[in-house]
């Protein structure tokens, strides 16, 4: 085996008082917007793609329905009769 290192890390209450008042502790959130271009875009075009996907189905289900209606009236004729 070559030789490994360890280092040991020790909390410094000093130096997080130091941190805290140059302002280094706290980092400034970024906006979501900007966080991960790429993704923002898949996830845009995925939504965009479930809402076509659902718009169609919308359709063929109301066409569906459309004809069960129409069945059962020619049913209910042809009963009459």
């Amino acid at each position: 085996m070559i030789g490994t290192k360890f280092v040991i890390y020790r909390f410094s209450q000093q130096l997080q008082d130091q941190r805290n008042q140059s302002g280094r502790a706290k980092r400034k959130e970024t906006p979501s917007g900007k966080k991960n271009p790429v993704r923002k875009g898949a996830q845009a075009r995925r939504q965009a793609a479930r809402k076509v996907r659902e718009q169609r189905n919308e359709y063929f289900r109301q066409m569906a329905i459309d004809k069960a209606i129409e069945r059962d009236r020619e049913r209910q004729l042809k009963n009459q009769d």
